[in-house]
């Protein structure tokens, strides 16, 4: 028997969208703090930089993906207006921002 699918509230989608305003923006403070301030007495930046780099503009893309995908609608269900998409590019954003975030301060510290 197949679930019924689930109704998501405005509230969801409304709320969605300012978290991942204010974590993105959180985001490219930290990264100037980071790639500027940390960066500027070690003028050239190894691979373990070029990575962590990688890994927050694809969060920053997560992040930026998620009031798309809440406003989009789904094709199977034009009510659900992607929520289910939009908490993905949330998490996803989210995770990939503490990964980024953790491995800049190890390699600050070990540095």
């Amino acid at each position: 028997m197949p679930k019924p699918a689930l109704k998501y509230s405005e509230a969801a989608i409304s709320g969605l969208c300012p978290a991942s305003s204010t974590i993105l923006s959180l985001n490219v403070a930290f990264l100037g703090l980071w790639a500027f301030a940390d960066k500027q007495a070690n003028t050239h930046w190894s691979r373990l930089d070029y990575l962590i780099l990688a890994i927050a503009f694809l969060g920053f893309c997560c992040l930026a993906a998620t009031p798309w995908c809440a406003a989009s609608p789904h094709e199977s269900d034009p009510t659900a207006l992607g929520a289910r998409r939009a908490r993905s590019c949330f998490c996803a954003g989210v995770s990939l921002t503490l990964l980024w975030i953790g491995l800049a301060i190890l390699e600050s510290v070990f540095d």
